[in-house]
């Protein structure tokens, strides 16, 4: 399936400009030299969904007040990359194994883990593009760090994942919710949008 990324942005900018001005900031985009060598330096091709977006924009500025999804910032690339080559000095020597019907391998760190959503120090819920799925899972889906071993699938692709929180800042189902930091929650039955994705992840 297809995803019009170019709307997504679109209608989560507004999104933010309307309920929470200056808590969501686009960066510029990146250039294809970028991309090109990211990619170089990982090794393997980046899903052309994620590269489309990064045409767009080069992720969002850096907003510690702002949790909005499992880590609040979708990051450039070039930091992408920086905390992809950190995260290779953790790799697992030995190849596992997961069984038929999960959708993630039993690695902390992998290569084909490509880091998009982090923090400032990449410390906790670091979201991955995974290029290396278990049987059950799929290349490309992307996966969130939710503990200090266990991840989470939590969209089939970025571009479910960023067409899926437009879709729902569309049909306003979210709000802000203000306490100590900006979080976008179901108006329903307030769930962050975080957990909200997580409990049924958008699909391919």
């Amino acid at each position: 399936m297809t995803h019009d990324i170019a709307k997504a942005w679109s209608i989560i900018e507004g999104w933010f400009q309307k309920h929470a001005p200056g808590a969501f900031v686009p960066r510029p985009p990146a250039t294809q030299a970028q991309i090109d060598a990211a990619e170089a330096a990982i090794g393997y091709p980046l899903p052309d969904d994620y590269k489309q977006s990064l045409l767009l924009h080069d992720g969002v500025e850096q907003n510690a007040e702002l949790a909005w999804l499992y880590a609040p910032w979708l990051a450039p690339i070039d930091d992408c990359v920086q905390a992809w080559t950190d995260q290779r000095e953790y790799d697992d020597e030995e190849e596992l194994e997961a069984a038929e019907d999960e959708p993630v391998l039993p690695a902390l760190n992998h290569p084909k883990r490509f880091p998009i959503l982090g923090t400032a120090y990449w410390d906790y819920n670091v979201t991955y593009v995974d290029g290396a799925p278990g049987p059950a899972g799929k290349a490309g889906q992307i996966i969130t760090l939710v503990s200090e071993c266990d991840f989470e699938v939590t969209a089939g692709s970025f571009g479910a994942l960023w067409s899926r929180i437009a879709e729902l800042m569309e049909q306003d189902e979210l709000e802000v919710f203000r306490d100590d930091v900006i979080s976008v929650v179901h108006k329903a039955d307030r769930r962050s949008l975080g957990d909200l994705l997580s409990q049924a992840p958008p699909g391919i």
